[in-house]
């Protein structure tokens, strides 16, 4: 009896020790990305991960409604912003880790998690334009041609989206001194 205690014992001791050696941390996950998977195109995309895995799900839900399928039973999750000065409906990725394993598998999406800003932590970012505001300048003469009723403009988007349409005009109206 003894015996198959102590036999017991070691069995369920060796598998938590297989089982931690096993666990794939974030600083790994992030190494894995940062160094192999996304290594040639740093200087170009923002990178974010996940602050925990993410366990007992089966997908993760996008800005647009859709979703992305978690592929592990515990899964490190890293979004890729492949174009990040853009508006959105572009491309993005996204790279789901096994946190067991490290095995992965990635995902083209047009759209950012839900909840990016409270769930995510950028791990690569590209610098951001430094914003300064100009001095006015009363002294600088801007000519502005007169109103005329036989003058139009066409603005051409291909872009289906409303938001984006009302965005652009948005913009030139406000650049013009219109609005």
């Amino acid at each position: 009896m003894k015996k198959l205690s102590l036999i017991l014992f070691m069995s369920f001791f060796s598998f938590i020790s297989i089982n931690l050696k096993a666990q794939f941390t974030q600083q790994q996950a992030i190494n894995l990305v940062l160094n192999q998977i996304l290594d040639q195109e740093l200087n170009k995309i923002d990178v974010y991960i996940s602050q925990a895995p993410v366990s007992n799900q089966t997908t993760i839900s996008l800005w647009d409604n859709t979703s992305v399928n978690l592929l592990y039973a515990n899964n490190w999750i890293c979004f890729v912003d492949d174009w990040p000065f853009a508006n959105w409906a572009h491309q993005c990725r996204y790279i789901i880790i096994d946190a067991a394993s490290g095995n992965y598998q990635i995902q083209n999406k047009k759209f950012y998690p839900f909840d990016l800003e409270t769930s995510y932590t950028s791990i690569s970012q590209l610098p951001r334009p430094i914003i300064t505001s100009l001095p006015p300048q009363p002294d600088i003469v801007t000519n502005k041609a007169e109103p005329n009723a036989n003058l139009y403009a066409i603005i051409i988007n291909g872009y289906p989206d409303t938001r984006i349409r009302k965005e652009i005009v948005y913009d030139i109206l406000r650049d013009e001194g219109i609005i």
